[in-house]
């Protein structure tokens, strides 16, 4: 099959769970015999020039890249507060641009199955509807509404104030989306459920990134304690997440510990 994946970042490098779940899942279909097309937006966050991607990469995966200024604008933001219904952090990845070089390519070519790769790519259904018969996949990453919901729940003040409107709007967008795809994947089997709860009616399941084990040698712990964390820590519901189990966890995770050491 011909599969084309839709993101709204390059996933390179490997830096944090979502790039690791875009191009596990996308090297998996390569694995199994399919071609594979990503256009992704290259965003001032994760900018990246083609010729940094590693050629065992593109060797596999076809590359697209376009341009898409997502940097938040007070004036925008602003903007969209006072005039509009939609929620801000959706409305950064609609890109006329990225539309456009989408559209070209679904004319240009026919593909089997188009994969969106979170709730940000959803906008772009209309468009792969009107010049593509490919069967629409929908990959939840999470989901959205909730991650800004407990995000909302831990501020103060007017950041408090704006993330829970923002929340109300997300959540309304979110249950939009639902059924406008062909088939629902979700990264865990709880968002799997929740989203058939807010109302999906399509075809779900459960599609988590694999990975390839390499054997190495274990190397020796540099401390008698340590705890690892994986996570991108330029996403703040990361950050309030890691700063939740160092006040909340480690001291008793230490505590827990010379207990046990000391009897």
């Amino acid at each position: 099959m011909k599969i084309l994946s839709l993101a709204n970042k390059v996933p390179f490098p490997r830096k944090d769970g979502g790039a690791i779940g875009i191009l596990n899942i996308l090297e998996g279909y390569v694995d199994n015999g399919h071609q594979v097309t990503l256009l992704a937006m290259n965003t001032p966050k994760h900018h990246i020039h083609e010729r940094e991607l590693p050629i065992g990469l593109t060797s596999k995966i076809r590359f697209k890249l376009v341009d898409v200024d997502t940097n938040i604008r007070i004036t925008k933001l602003v903007i969209n507060w006072l005039f509009s219904t939609k929620a801000y952090i959706l409305e950064r990845f609609i890109s006329p641009l990225f539309k456009k070089q989408l559209i070209r390519l679904l004319q240009e070519e026919s593909f089997d199955v188009i994969q969106l790769e979170g709730l940000y790519l959803c906008p772009y259904i209309m468009a792969i509807r009107k010049y593509s018969q490919a069967k629409i996949i929908f990959r939840a990453h999470n989901v959205e509404h909730e991650i800004w919901e407990r995000t909302a729940q831990v501020e103060k003040r007017f950041k408090q104030f704006y993330l829970k409107n923002m929340v109300y709007r997300l959540r309304k967008a979110e249950i939009g989306f639902l059924n406008q795809y062909d088939i629902l994947s979700t990264v865990t089997e709880r968002d799997k459920e929740k989203l058939n709860e807010l109302g999906n009616r399509k075809p779900a399941i459960v599609m988590q990134p694999g990975f390839t084990i390499e054997e190495k040698p274990a190397g020796e712990l540099t401390f008698p304690l340590s705890i690892g964390f994986l996570g991108a820590l330029d996403w703040i519901p990361n950050q309030i997440g890691l700063k939740w189990f160092v006040d909340k966890c480690c001291r008793e995770f230490i505590l827990a510990i010379r207990i046990l050491n000391f009897g």
